[in-house]
């Protein structure tokens, strides 16, 4: 469950790649919050945070927005196996 939680976490856009970005990467920004309180988000949307992941995810990292998250700071992508 920890995968699914973090794969997901990174999954843009998300409210945790908007705090990673404003945070750690403008430095300080008002991150742009999708929901204003936790009671306004979708159950469907937390089930779905929840659910199993397809075969395909279990198995491949989140690259894409790893390397979007390295654009962002001026860093170079991860290299692709």
């Amino acid at each position: 469950m920890e995968f699914r939680l973090a794969a997901r976490s990174c999954r843009g856009p998300s409210d945790f790649v908007e705090g990673v970005v404003a945070r750690l990467i403008e430095r300080g920004s008002t991150p742009a919050w999708r929901y204003s309180r936790v009671a306004d988000v979708p159950q469907r949307e937390v089930d779905a945070f929840f659910a199993a992941l397809d075969f395909c995810e279990e198995l491949t990292p989140a690259l894409d927005e790893v390397d979007a998250l390295l654009a962002a700071a001026g860093r170079e992508p991860t290299s692709r196996l």
